[in-house]
């Protein structure tokens, strides 16, 4: 779905978003899709309580997790706290300070980076302080006096005027993507930054910043991943001969297998020997056509590669023939695809977790909380029986 703040595009902070109708949308979505069984009430009950209408996106989500997470012992901070951006006045007024010697350090890091084969994953540009200016609901981007403005929303501060805000109203101030993990070690000092790869990424810039400002610079560890493999997914992948971590390979090449592996008449085999009779003919009749009749090399030409399109064309029919045949093994690959890697990406990035809490209860997270630990920098397969067990 997507949403938009009327009148002021993708200016207003998500988290300041009120749902509106979409709450509504959403649950009606999960109790239509959800399956019926003994877990799934409970689930929406705790979807409508954390998801009214007149609640905003920050504080559902924070609702949310509190609620699963909590007893676990997560604490949520919102790092747009008012409150809390005052409580880091002294941060502020570094940042305000250090600004350009912040932006110079950053954009050196992210040239010896791209030097050393990296693609920086967050642009950095001079005058451009990764700090955004919260103004009558809206966030205005921060660019440094003497610098040109790109948007109509900019907004050009000098340091001196950034100084001022930073004392006397840290609050109006909102970190940027390069500027947030430094702001986060300053409100709460960081032994270790879990991460996903994109982050990882712009971390590997910010290093010379932390130490600028004098910051501990926390160890960055890839987050664990996993693969959840249902036990009806463990029968699809026994009908097609394949172990799951197939599937997070290239899928369409795995099909192609699949499917090569299921031909008994040689199909690919077939197709391959008619191009190669057609490619010798070819030559042949190009041959006589330069030798005696080089009016006739287009027209050799233009015949063969109709020739050679239609070979194709018949091949791709064989091979549609060829899956209606095995039908139910297509079905079952196209099922495994789903739930493993659905639309091509993987299973954490499409489906909910409450399709799991639906299907199987929230016990599956402390299972899951305690693998987390030694799969961390990895991505991992669990079996959904050996989970539960």
């Amino acid at each position: 779905a997507w949403y938009r703040a009327d009148g002021h595009g993708n200016r207003v902070p998500v988290g300041e978003l009120r749902l509106g109708k979409h709450a509504s949308e959403l649950i009606a979505g999960l109790e239509r899709d959800l399956p019926d069984n003994e877990f799934t009430p409970a689930l929406l009950d705790l979807m409508r309580e954390c998801y009214p209408p007149e609640q905003t996106f920050g504080r559902a989500l924070h609702h949310l997790g509190n609620r699963i997470l909590g007893p676990m012992g997560l604490v949520i901070l919102d790092a747009e706290d008012p409150e809390l951006k005052r409580a880091c006045r002294p941060f502020w007024e570094q940042i305000a300070e250090s600004a350009d010697e912040r932006l110079k350090r950053i954009m050196q890091r992210s040239r010896e980076l791209e030097e050393a084969g990296y693609k920086v994953q967050a642009p950095v540009a001079p005058g451009r302080p990764a700090l955004f200016l919260l103004e009558e609901g809206i966030r205005r981007k921060v660019v440094l006096g003497g610098h040109g403005k790109r948007a109509q929303s900019d907004i050009v501060l000098s340091q001196k005027a950034l100084a001022k805000l930073a004392a006397e109203e840290p609050e109006r101030l909102s970190p940027g993507v390069t500027l947030r993990p430094l702001y986060e070690s300053a409100l709460l000092p960081t032994g270790a930054y879990i991460a996903g790869p994109h982050e990882m990424a712009y971390w590997a810039q910010l290093s010379t910043a932390f130490d600028l400002l004098d910051l501990p610079r926390p160890a960055v560890l890839h987050r664990a991943g996993f693969t959840l493999v249902e036990k009806k997914v463990k029968r699809w992948l026994k009908k097609l001969g394949v172990e799951a971590d197939s599937f997070l390979g290239d899928t369409q090449a795995l099909g192609r297998e699949i499917l090569h592996n299921l031909d008994d008449v040689g199909i690919r085999e077939t197709a391959q020997r008619a191009r190669a009779y057609c490619g010798q003919a070819e030559n042949e009749l190009m041959k006589l056509a330069a030798e005696s009749f080089n009016h006739l090399e287009g027209a050799v030409e233009t015949a063969f590669a109709k020739v050679r399109y239609q070979v194709d064309k018949l091949e791709a029919n064989f091979i549609q023939a060829l899956k209606r045949k095995h039908s139910d093994m297509v079905e079952a690959f196209e099922c495994v695809g789903t739930h493993l890697r659905p639309g091509g990406k993987l299973q954490e990035r499409i489906i909910s977790p409450h399709y799991y809490f639906a299907r199987y209860g929230k016990d599956i997270l402390e299972p899951l909380m305690n693998r987390c630990g030694e799969a961390i920098g990895q991505h991992g397969l669990l079996e959904m029986e050996e989970l539960l067990e």
